[in-house]
């Protein structure tokens, strides 16, 4: 189930290499609720280059955060 913390989507169960189809529904869901996931899914496009700063500053932000939010879910491996 997903969790709002902050302005963020939190996924209780981080993707840990199974189950991968139920960890990306959850993700999906939690980045729906804070109005990430179209950009996740590139329903919307960044600006074109002549779009003012501000517009493109918050289109920057939010794909930062919709990365942010799919890389905090995700189990880290370190295998030497």
């Amino acid at each position: 189930m997903a969790s709002l913390e902050g302005d963020g989507a939190k996924i209780n169960e981080k993707f840990k290499g199974e189950n991968f189809n139920i960890w990306k529904f959850k993700l999906k869901m939690g980045l729906a609720s804070v109005d990430l996931w179209d950009i996740v899914d590139e329903f919307v496009a960044p600006p074109p280059s002549n779009t003012n700063k501000k517009a493109k500053k918050k289109y920057k932000k939010h794909a930062k955060n919709a990365i942010s939010i799919i890389a905090l879910n995700l189990v880290a491996t370190c295998t030497h």
